[in-house]
């Protein structure tokens, strides 16, 4: 169940960062960070994630052998208009990687021992986000379904 997790997390964060992974960057990683939110909330496309999720919940659900309100329930707790661009700690290791192709480009998603953080390399470029607290508790839900 935990690789059907970290797939659902590689969907909403593929949607996510497919804007943002182009951005030019300053070196300053805080005025980096600060660039990239403000050009994904201006996007809207944490909301855009959302509807393309919430559209396709009936094919998530058949996948990961739940039912609809279930995945419902999962995609209100990843809250995704609240993830927010960050800097990976330096103390934070990474426990898995995971590839994805989409539209052509190459991406992977790398979760760390603190399931706060996640990054996504699209293309050689990293973004890392730090997700929601109610994010947190959907690892909860799905471990019911391992």
């Amino acid at each position: 169940m935990r690789t059907l997790l970290k797939a659902l997390v590689a969907l909403i964060l593929i949607g996510v960062i497919g804007f943002g992974a182009y951005l030019v960057a300053s070196p300053n990683s805080d005025i980096r960070n600060s660039m990239l939110n403000a050009a994904l909330d201006k996007a809207d496309v944490a909301g855009k994630a959302d509807a393309a999720l919430r559209a396709n919940n009936t094919e998530i659900a058949n996948r990961l052998g739940v039912d609809v309100e279930t995945v419902d329930q999962a995609i209100d707790q990843l809250a995704i208009d609240e993830w927010e661009v960050t800097t990976l700690p330096d103390e934070t290791q990474a426990t898995g990687t995971i590839d994805v192709p989409y539209e052509g480009m190459n991406v992977a998603v790398t979760t760390y021992d603190d399931p706060s953080y996640v990054t996504v390399n699209v293309e050689g470029q990293d973004i890392t986000f730090k997700v929601a607290d109610s994010a947190l508790e959907f690892s909860e839900l799905a471990a019911q379904y391992q």
